[in-house]
């Protein structure tokens, strides 16, 4: 299961965010500096959003 972070978290650096998701088996997917992935943020149609969406989905049914 993959984790995802955005660019600008402020208060947490990279490197222990890539080793906590090695430490769950999981992937880390960087988004890039969008501030927070929710429906205030003004991505509108965010076609590689979906794309990772879809992956999550398919990858997470067992």
């Amino acid at each position: 299961m993959p984790a995802f972070e955005r660019e600008m978290a402020p208060t947490i650096p990279m490197a222990p965010l890539r080793e906590g998701a090695a430490r769950w088996g999981s992937g880390l997917e960087v988004v890039g500096a969008f501030g927070h992935i929710n429906g205030q943020s003004g991505l509108e149609d965010w076609p590689e959003g979906l794309g990772l969406l879809k992956a999550f989905a398919a990858a997470s049914i067992v």
